[in-house]
């Protein structure tokens, strides 16, 4: 992974989190990202799943987790998130 990736969540999602999320930082030894124009993040939790929530590090409200160990994947919604996100290489 170099830090010029970027990644597409695509999918019918409440609340929308669809479109591009670039490098942000670095949590948990890996980059995470950020959805371009808003506060919502793609990051590792340091363990055993990929996130997206509003916040680095935190699962609340709505949130969308992974249960694989690759970023690009499919994310179950959790919390009162709707759809599944589908987070793909450009």
């Amino acid at each position: 992974m170099f830090i010029d990736d970027y990644y597409v969540v695509s999918g019918a999602l409440t609340p929308d989190v669809t479109g591009s999320f670039k490098p942000y930082g670095i949590y948990e030894g890996e980059i995470s990202y950020k959805l371009v124009g808003q506060n919502w993040f793609l990051w590792w939790n340091g363990m055993a799943f990929w996130f997206i929530s509003n916040a680095i590090g935190i699962t609340e409200g709505s949130w969308w987790r992974s249960e694989a160990t690759d970023i690009v994947a499919d994310y179950s919604p959790l919390g009162t998130a709707v759809g599944t996100a589908a987070v793909s290489l450009p």
